[in-house]
């Protein structure tokens, strides 16, 4: 079975299929690419420079999950939560002011929930300040063969200088896949709950467990309905299991998660 990376405007879908269809986009910038052939499938303007927005979130975690693969971290270390974290807006984790919390729950906090408050508790328990942590983000970055991104922060609030390529984005998500498989299983995560609050993973896009030769067809047509109803940015790993199954007779629908926000601001 064949891995494919694709970007819908500024959406990202990891999914598995056996065949290879042509596709057409209404994305500005799309990137399809067979991981095991190593062939690009569909390439619009992959390397523009644009706004990652939450995508920037798959750069924070892949941090951590370096530093954590190095024992420079570890899962059940916690970190404080400090009061420009408590009061970043946006999505969140809801952590609570001068309290620890674990790597573990804030990659979660992160992956599952997009907490903007997460990524800067871990961003300043590994670094010291988002500052430092976003030039640590830009070192792997360059390590990883990233060559039109620069981070400034560890959410993807909007900042100067702040942006990515759909191409970058593919290669942060490749890299996760290969080097981390045990941290990469947490995109498939469908909720997470934490200080009582549960809230879904409304990044998981995996599409429905159809069979195998409808599967492209209804991922696109998926991500045809989603660009219009959301319209921004979102990064999606989905995952083979916990699909939900549709009848080969339905029309393809947005996922349920996608009538929520999809964006960190």
């Amino acid at each position: 079975m064949q891995k494919y990376i694709v970007k819908f405007l500024f959406l990202i879908f990891l999914f598995v299929n056996s065949n290879s269809h042509a596709l057409e986009s209404i994305a500005k910038e799309a990137y399809l690419l067979d991981l095991n052939a190593g062939q690009v499938l569909l390439d619009l303007n992959s390397e523009s420079r644009t706004f990652p927005s939450s995508m920037t979130k798959m750069m924070t975690v892949l941090v951590a999950f370096e530093k954590i693969s190095k024992g420079q971290i570890s899962l059940d270390q916690k970190f404080l939560v400090s009061k420009k974290a408590w009061k970043m807006g946006g999505s969140k984790m809801f952590v609570e002011v001068d309290k620890t919390v674990s790597v573990e729950d804030l990659l979660r906090g992160i992956i599952v929930q997009s907490g903007n408050d997460a990524s800067i508790v871990l961003a300043e328990g590994i670094s010291g300040s988002e500052e430092a942590f976003a030039s640590e983000m830009n070192l792997l970055a360059g390590k990883i063969g990233l060559k039109g991104s620069n981070f400034v922060n560890s959410s993807g609030m909007p900042a100067d200088n702040h942006y990515t390529t759909a191409k970058d984005l593919a290669v942060v998500a490749e890299y996760t896949i290969k080097n981390f498989p045990e941290f990469y299983k947490i995109y498939s995560e469908n909720d997470f709950t934490f200080s009582n609050i549960t809230q879904s993973n409304y990044l998981n896009c995996a599409p429905s467990h159809a069979a195998r030769h409808r599967q492209l067809r209804l991922i696109h047509l998926q991500s045809r309905a989603i660009l219009r109803r959301v319209g921004n940015r979102a990064a999606c790993l989905p995952q083979r299991q916990n699909h939900r199954r549709r009848s080969p007779s339905s029309q393809p629908k947005p996922h349920p998660d996608f009538t929520r926000p999809m964006y960190a601001q």
